[in-house]
């Protein structure tokens, strides 16, 4: 039964002397760092879009005035917020919906 169980334990390809000797100097291997890079790409992308919301304000006023879409200068205001709201809620959304999409796929990779 000793044999048997020898051979359940047995790598199907033989392991080399220096295959091992590496794969232990690998295991010592230093911890590795964080990729301050990769991260601070992250934190600009992020960063973006709010510096979006806040540099439309000043701009939506003047477009809404220029195309026709309102007569008076007084009902600008009205249709910015909208505009501007609408602009925050698909900001808010757009992570949501990634969310929802990932906890998806996890459900139905086990169905």
């Amino acid at each position: 039964m000793s044999n048997d169980d020898d051979l359940e334990r047995r790598p199907l390809l033989g392991v080399r002397e220096d295959d091992a000797a590496a794969e232990m100097t690998a295991s010592r291997e230093e911890p590795r760092t964080m990729p301050w890079a990769g991260l601070g790409t992250i934190y600009f992308v992020n960063l973006v879009p709010g510096m979006a919301f806040l540099m439309i304000s000043p701009f939506v006023n003047q477009m809404l005035l220029e195309n026709g879409v309102v007569k008076k200068p007084e009902d600008a205001g009205y249709y910015s917020g909208f505009i501007e709201s609408l602009f925050a809620v698909v900001q808010v959304r757009r992570p949501v919906t990634w969310v929802i999409h990932r906890a998806v796929i996890y459900v139905l990779r086990f169905y």
